[in-house]
């Protein structure tokens, strides 16, 4: 599903426009602007790709993985395989979590992971999601049942062995339990984690 193929640090396998365009993802080392990837395939490889079909490539290859509208890294890099939005984004990280999460918690993962996005639109998106609920305060969950289950898989991962489905999940989740390890550590027991807070920004209102 996202980078099986060996790293194109040295070089593109092919010349496809995916393969240029991975070739400096690999050498970027963060998630970058569709236009700055396009900019790195002109001075290392003398290839022009149009705006239109970079991102047509980049969204259709698995291999990248969108970090916020018009960016895009690789899964070393930080963002998480398989979304292309930030409400599925968010699915896949309540998914991985197995438990209400609050939106400013997710907001600070995502941040953490190299994602850019205006702050007001990951509530939006949660807003608009039919599979994500609102519990007490900012908590969020999943909508149970098979068929969300099945609607995110079918999303973020159509083609995807059950293996690797298995595999993704469990690594989200991994990744998910070291940041809140590192981001309470990283205070001291007087002082509050900044995802523990309850700005009125982030209360979540459904219509």
């Amino acid at each position: 599903m996202w980078e099986i193929e060996e790293c194109a640090c040295r070089g593109p396998a092919e010349k496809r426009q995916q393969d240029l365009l991975y070739a400096a993802a690999c050498t970027a080392g963060s998630p970058q602007p569709v236009d700055r990837l396009r900019v790195m395939v002109e001075r290392k490889f003398d290839r022009d790709i149009p705006m239109a079909s970079a991102v047509t490539a980049l969204a259709a290859d698995r291999r990248f993985c969108w970090a916020g509208p018009g960016r895009y890294g690789l899964f070393r890099h930080g963002p998480l395989p398989g979304p292309r939005t930030l409400e599925q984004v968010t699915r896949l990280t309540l998914h991985a979590c197995s438990g209400p999460l609050r939106l400013t918690q997710i907001h600070h993962w995502l941040a953490a992971l190299g994602y850019v996005y205006r702050r007001g639109s990951l509530l939006r998106a949660v807003r608009a999601s039919q599979w994500i609920v609102s519990g007490t305060g900012e908590e969020l969950a999943l909508s149970s049942g098979d068929l969300g289950l099945l609607r995110l898989r079918t999303d973020i991962a159509p083609e995807t062995a059950d293996s690797d489905w298995l595999l993704l999940r469990d690594g989200v989740a991994g990744r998910f339990a070291d940041f809140r390890t590192e981001e309470t550590m990283r205070y001291s027991p007087l002082s509050v984690p900044p995802w523990m807070s309850h700005g009125p920004d982030w209360r979540i209102r459904r219509p």
